[in-house]
């Protein structure tokens, strides 16, 4: 603010999780009746459509996990996707995390789009096996090479940063075709906005 004066009053312009409760509810789109957190930085992503046209969106994962913790039942509030009916012990917050895609339409008002079914990040040991503690934080577009994409293009991958157990760094690779394949659209969405 100008002068140091105070910022303002805030307002809520859009609450794009009543959309998706609302889109659940209706039917067409109960996994995303679960998202609990939307918890990495959102990516401007494009394609060519089924019908030849640009499309672009906003993607971002969020995360829920499926056990509670000895804190949050302590406190009397779940935050697990499960209501807390299965303890996460010894994990004082909660475990068995499961991570999801979403997009966002790419201008205001950010309308939702699409979700992904849930999905857990494999454990390096076991590939069939997933760590009860893991949390995607972060998400960068990288081209073939690995190195940051500075225009989506084919053949681009999202590299996710995320963290293990709470004591490891891991960063992991997904195909954005891959991605593009997972999404599936709220009634009356498409993945992405034509422009």
């Amino acid at each position: 603010p100008r002068g140091g004066g105070r910022f303002g009053r805030l307002e809520l312009l859009y609450n794009h999780s009543a959309a998706i409760m609302a889109a659940a509810s209706s039917g067409g789109a109960a996994a995303a009746s679960r998202i609990k957190s939307l918890t990495t930085n959102l990516i401007r992503i494009e394609r060519v459509d089924a019908f030849g046209r640009r499309c672009a969106a906003l993607i971002g994962v969020g995360h829920i996990h499926l056990s509670d913790g000895v804190l949050n039942q302590q406190r009397g509030g779940s935050t697990s996707g499960s209501g807390g009916v299965f303890s996460a012990a010894p994990f004082l917050f909660g475990a068995d995390y499961q991570h999801h895609f979403y997009t966002l339409m790419p201008t205001p008002p950010f309308k939702p789009l699409s979700y992904s079914d849930d999905f857990c990040i494999s454990s390096p040991q076991d590939e069939n096996d997933c760590e009860r503690v893991q949390f995607v934080s972060g998400m960068a577009l990288v081209d073939k090479k690995g190195a940051p994409a500075r225009k989506p293009s084919e053949g681009d991958a999202l590299l996710l940063a995320y963290g293990v157990n709470d004591c490891e760094a891991r960063v992991g690779r997904i195909p954005l075709g891959k991605v593009w394949e997972m999404l599936k659209p709220l009634p009356g969405e498409t993945a992405c906005a034509a422009f």
